[in-house]
C-alpha cells in the first residue's frame, strides 16, 4: 500500500479553543480538586459502561449520562471528583463547563482494527471512517484533515486520562482511579466482577498484517491508526506524571514549602 505523506499539525504548539479549554489539563492541572468534575468519555467500542458500572458499584462514584439537549437540565454544583458526568459527547459537555466547575476527562482506548472487525461480524459494509478521532472533535461528517488529527492528540495529551483496554487493562484502570483518588470500597471481586466481562485487546501497537482486511481499514482509517498508537504513546509517559491524588497533594505542599523558604 502506498504511504501517506504526514504534514500534521505538531499537536504541541497548538492551542485549543472552546470547549476544549474548559477542560482541566490532566498533568499540568494538579492536584485534582474536589470541583472539577469526573468525565468518563465513552470512546467507540470502548466498553465505558461497564467501567462506569464498576466505579459506581466498587467505588461508589456515580455517573450520570449526558445525552444531546440535557445541558440546561445539569446543575454542575452538584458535580464534582466524586460524582461524574458519562457521555459520547465531548464537545456538548464541554460547553456547560465553568471556570469554576472544569471537566476532568479520562477514557479507554481500543485498537480501531477491533472495532472494525466488529463491525464487519455485525454485516456493516460501509468505511467506518476515522470514529475515533471524529467522536473526540465532536464531527462526524468534515473531511478530516492533518489539522484534525492534531486536535485529537492535543486532547488526548493534555485534556485526558488513557487507559488501554490491551495488556494494561487492569493497570490503566487502577492508574486511573488512584489519580482521583477513589477508593475501592466493594474490593478486589467486586471490580473483578466488571473488568473480566470486558474483551482485552490483543492487536498491540503495532500491528503488521497484509491481510484485505487489513488494507481496507487502513486506507479509510488512518488517522484513528495514528490516534490509537499515540494514546499509547500518552499512557506510556504518564507513568511519572499522571500519579495517584495523595502524591499529587505532597508534591503541592513540597512546592509550597520552597515557596516560603525562597521568600525567607
Amino acid at each position: 500500500m502506498e504511504e501517506i505523506e504526514e504534514h500534521e499539525l505538531d499537536p504541541g504548539i497548538m492551542r485549543l479553543g472552546p470547549p476544549y479549554d474548559k477542560f482541566c489539563n490532566v498533568i499540568m492541572e494538579q492536584p485534582v480538586r474536589e470541583e472539577d468534575i469526573s468525565f468518563l468519555f465513552f470512546s467507540p467500542d470502548s466498553n465505558a459502561d461497564v467501567i462506569r458500572d464498576a466505579l459506581t458499584d466498587c467505588f461508589d462514584i456515580p455517573f450520570t449520562t449526558f445525552q444531546s439537549g440535557d445541558q440546561y437540565n445539569f446543575d454542575l454544583s452538584s458535580y464534582g471528583r466524586t460524582r461524574g458526568i458519562f457521555s459520547t459527547d465531548i464537545r456538548e459537555v464541554g460547553e456547560m463547563w465553568t471556570d469554576e466547575y472544569r471537566g476532568r476527562m479520562f477514557a479507554f482506548f481500543r485498537h480501531p482494527f477491533a472495532l472494525y472487525l466488529d463491525k464487519k461480524k455485525e454485516g456493516v459494509t460501509e468505511p467506518l471512517d476515522n470514529l475515533f478521532v471524529r467522536s473526540l472533535i465532536g464531527d462526524y461528517e468534515m473531511t478530516l484533515t492533518f489539522k484534525e488529527l492534531g486536535i485529537a492528540k492535543k486532547i488526548i495529551r493534555e485534556k485526558c486520562m488513557p487507559g488501554l483496554l490491551d495488556e494494561f487493562f487492569e493497570e490503566s484502570f487502577k492508574r486511573i482511579t488512584d489519580y482521583y483518588g477513589w477508593e475501592n470500597k466493594g474490593g478486589d471481586a467486586c471490580v473483578d466482577k466488571y473488568l473480566k466481562t470486558i474483551p482485552h485487546d490483543h492487536f498491540g501497537e503495532m500491528m503488521h498484517d497484509n491481510s484485505e482486511d487489513w488494507e481496507y481499514f487502513l486506507e479509510n482509517n488512518h488517522y484513528d491508526l495514528q490516534v490509537y498508537e499515540f494514546a499509547r504513546s500518552v499512557y506510556r509517559s504518564g507513568y511519572q506524571t499522571m500519579i495517584p491524588l495523595y502524591k499529587q497533594y505532597a508534591l503541592l505542599e513540597e512546592d509550597e514549602e520552597e515557596e516560603e523558604e525562597n521568600e525567607e
